[in-house]
């Protein structure tokens, strides 16, 4: 028979508390509560009181410029959303 990981050992778990959310970013809780208010990063996840370690990521990234926000992806609504050559026009505003 198979062995399972204990789930509570997980090294990373994907829900974290503030306090936690407030140390994967290496600044306190009072300073998470600050950067919350300016959408440095996104809020707990809806219903809940645990923070999504993927999105903290995926709002680091965008804010980084490793990432293109969703707001800049070229416009899909042609027939040729399919097409590799886009007109740069397409794209919203990266800066």
């Amino acid at each position: 028979m198979a062995k399972h990981a204990d789930p509570k050992a997980l090294p990373h778990p994907r829900l974290i508390t503030k306090e936690a959310a407030a140390h994967y970013c290496s600044i306190s809780e009072s300073s998470f509560d600050g950067w919350m208010r300016k959408g440095l990063v996104p809020p707990a996840v809806e219903g809940t009181n645990r923070w999504d370690r993927k999105a903290i990521d995926a709002r680091l990234d965008e804010l980084s410029g490793l990432t293109i926000p969703a707001h800049c992806t070229p416009n899909t609504d042609s027939a040729d959303a399919n097409a590799e050559d886009h007109d740069p026009d397409d794209w919203g505003d990266l800066a």
